[in-house]
């Protein structure tokens, strides 16, 4: 039997960044072009059933956080991989820039 990795906890009401995306460079020499992350603080904390052929029971079980963005009036499900706490947006922007060089 495999164990689940021990991941990042979140709680209701941490600030949470959207993971970053992959930045791209047109030309040579051009600037980034990536999309400001948005920032959030979650609401709450929900475990989902998705089908998985692979799986004895048919299904695994999904973590999503209900995050309510501050540039949006209505909280938005997210899957819990998307998003990192605060403190991690700078070491998660290093290692995006990283890759690309």
């Amino acid at each position: 039997m495999t164990k689940k990795k021990q991941g990042r906890q979140f709680q209701v009401g941490d600030r949470v960044y959207e993971r970053p995306t992959r930045p791209f460079v047109l030309t040579s020499g051009a600037n980034l072009n990536a999309a400001k992350p948005k920032v959030g603080t979650i609401v709450a904390l929900e475990q989902r059933k998705q089908r998985a052929k692979n799986s004895k029971t048919g299904f695994s079980i999904r973590s999503y956080v209900s995050v309510k963005w501050d540039i949006r009036a209505v909280a938005e499900s997210v899957m819990e991989s998307r998003v990192i706490h605060e403190s991690e947006l700078e070491k998660e922007t290093q290692m995006l820039l990283h890759e690309i060089d």
